[in-house]
């Protein structure tokens, strides 16, 4: 799992790193996977669109701050998981303008970390999860908007309008896409990834590439309360 850790302390970035790769028993960190930066500039230099699964923003940095450094990572990448450390919870605001996972307040202890690890590390394995299909065909499973299945076959509708058509059984389909929060059936042989859901609708979820998949109206109020909570717990 790629880490940028980017703040202009040495001592700062030490500590950060020692508790990270400490981790907890299920989450913990390899230290080759760990990148340091000391100012937003020097990070950015070597930053491109998905080579980081999660960056960790010091806020206060002599030159461009962690904020300005965030939003410029969120102008080409949508998937990174971002976190703030900071003295102050003064730019909460900005953090929720860029999306970020959590707000790490300094003096920071090892239970507080291990309190982050634990809230945050589950969204970052789904995002960095890749599905290995029956055939050997690789697939990030946040680049799966919705399944359908058909004669055998599952058709895999991605990002990109691209459509993977693999032979495996229903249920196989199921176990390895409902394992993750964001998946879940609405219809028969349609699986719906709710990372990509803008709006349900009487008998159809409607996806932000204006699309609509079909939605059983026997399923209807157990998708929708499903929807709602994921979409809370996202926030």
């Amino acid at each position: 799992m790629r880490t940028a850790l980017i703040d202009d302390l040495p001592e700062e970035i030490d500590k950060l790193k020692e508790l990270l790769l400490a981790g907890t028993d299920q989450y913990r960190l390899a230290e080759e996977e760990i990148d340091v930066f000391q100012s937003g500039e020097e990070f950015l230099e070597s930053f491109q669109p998905g080579k980081y699964d999660l960056i960790f923003f010091d806020i206060f940095m002599t030159g461009m701050t962690g904020v300005d450094a965030a939003r410029t990572v969120r102008e080409t990448d949508e998937r990174a998981h971002l976190i703030f450390i900071t003295t102050s919870n003064d730019f909460a605001s900005e953090s929720y303008e860029v999306r970020a996972d959590y707000y790490l307040l300094k003096p920071y202890t090892e239970e507080q970390v291990e309190k982050m690890l634990n809230l945050i590390m589950p969204r970052v394995f789904q995002t960095v999860s890749t599905l290995v299909l029956p055939d050997g065909t690789k697939m990030a499973v946040d680049s799966i908007l919705y399944t359908e299945y058909s004669g055998h076959y599952a058709y895999f509708h991605t990002k990109g309008s691209k459509v993977y058509k693999v032979r495996l059984g229903y249920a196989e389909l199921e176990d390895a896409l409902c394992r993750f929060d964001s998946f879940m059936s609405c219809y028969k042989g349609v699986i719906v990834n709710f990372d990509y859901v803008e709006n349900i609708k009487g008998d159809g979820i409607i996806l932000k590439n204006k699309e609509t998949v079909p939605l059983s109206r026997r399923k209807a109020a157990e998708i929708k309360t499903a929807f709602a909570k994921y979409s809370f717990k996202s926030m």
